[in-house]
């Protein structure tokens, strides 16, 4: 996920934590979560300075749905991000979109305290210029691989403990040519 899109990101993040936690075992619980922020700033989230102020305008969709399956849960998260960077001295602005979509695919017992969560990651980003021209667009599917204490209850994931995750090399489009977020913005909001 680009860096534009971390502080959804994390409020996402914390309705994924918090509905593990009160999640019931049937049926299934869909979780939504959804807001927007604005502020303005002198930087681009972790870019350097600018010398422009700018207006970071944030509105995010969420669902997270979690289900008992054989006694342990999965989850699936589906979520729509936007971001809006204007430069308020020239009025150009960037519009980064993304979407995102997680699910559990298979989970395993390791047999010594542990699971192994497969997940399934679909990303699509892309970055629009004041006009509305497409600038650039990154198409992703990566596999997820989580391993996590479980404390002995599968059954409750609110007990679980981060161990490890390994991420496989994405696959799909990318024209952003090497781009990073900063790069992008720089281009289009100067």
């Amino acid at each position: 996920m680009p860096r534009l899109f971390v502080p959804a990101a994390v409020a996402a993040l914390g309705l994924l934590l918090v509905s593990a936690t009160s999640a019931s075992a049937d049926p299934p619980v869909v979780t939504h979560i959804q807001g927007t922020n604005w502020h303005i700033e002198h930087e681009i989230d972790s870019c350097l300075d600018v010398p422009f102020p700018i207006r970071h305008d944030i509105t995010y969709n969420a669902h997270l749905k979690d289900h008992v399956r054989n006694g342990v849960y999965f989850f699936a998260f589906n979520a729509q991000f936007k971001s809006v960077y204007t430069n308020l001295d020239n009025g150009k602005s960037l519009t980064a979109l993304a979407r995102t979509r997680d699910a559990d695919q298979r989970i395993v017992d390791n047999g010594d305290g542990t699971i192994t969560v497969t997940v399934s990651a679909q990303r699509h980003e892309s970055y629009h210029s004041s006009d509305g021209r497409l600038v650039a667009k990154k198409v992703s599917n990566q596999e997820v691989t989580v391993v996590l204490e479980h404390a002995g209850t599968l059954d409750d994931p609110s007990d679980d403990v981060f161990v490890s995750e390994t991420w496989s090399e994405p696959n799909g489009v990318d024209t952003l040519a090497g781009r990073i977020d900063c790069d992008i913005a720089a281009e289009f909001l100067a």
